[in-house]
C-alpha cells in the first residue's frame, strides 16, 4: 500500500478533504472529521471486523499472535466512565482491549476497573513514575 487512503479503502471509508478540512469518508457518503462519539467508533469496529479483522488484547497478542489483527490498547488518564462506556460497546460486538489505568484519582476507580474486567477486556498500569508522585505528593501535604 503506497497511502493510508488505500488502507483504508477496504474498510469501507476512506480519507478526503471537503469545507477545507481532512476527515474520514464512508461508504455511504458520510463526511465526518474529529468525530470522536460513539457512533463513529462503533461503526469504525463493525468496519473492521466485516473485512476479517480479529481483535486480541495485548497479552493474548504475545502469547498467540493472529494475522490481521487490531489490538485496542486504551490509556485511560481520566474520564474513567468514558473508558467504560467504550469498553461496553466493544464488550457488545465481542471485541476484547486492553485498558491501562493510571494511579492517579482522575483515572483509578476501582469499581469501573472490576467492570470492564468483567465485560472480559485485559487491565494493566498505565506507568507512571513513582518517585515523582511521591514528590508532588510530599509538596502537597507540606
Amino acid at each position: 500500500m503506497n497511502s493510508l487512503r488505500e488502507w483504508m479503502k477496504p474498510f469501507g471509508f476512506g480519507m478526503a478533504k471537503a469545507r477545507g478540512k481532512i476527515g474520514l469518508r464512508y461508504g455511504n457518503g458520510d463526511f465526518v472529521t474529529g468525530d470522536f462519539t460513539v457512533k463513529t467508533y462503533r461503526k469504525l469496529l463493525n468496519a473492521l471486523k466485516s473485512q476479517g479483522f480479529s481483535f486480541q488484547n495485548v497479552a493474548d497478542f504475545i502469547q498467540n499472535s493472529k494475522s490481521r489483527t487490531i489490538i485496542l490498547r486504551h490509556d485511560v488518564d481520566a474520564l474513567p466512565r468514558n473508558s467504560l462506556r467504550f469498553a461496553r460497546i466493544q464488550s457488545s460486538i465481542g471485541i476484547e482491549g486492553t485498558y491501562y489505568f493510571r494511579a492517579v484519582p482522575q483515572s483509578f476507580d476501582e469499581a469501573i476497573i472490576k467492570e470492564i474486567a468483567s465485560l472480559g477486556h485485559e487491565i494493566g498500569y498505565h506507568y507512571e513514575n513513582l518517585s515523582e508522585i511521591s514528590k508532588e505528593e510530599r509538596g502537597k501535604r507540606n
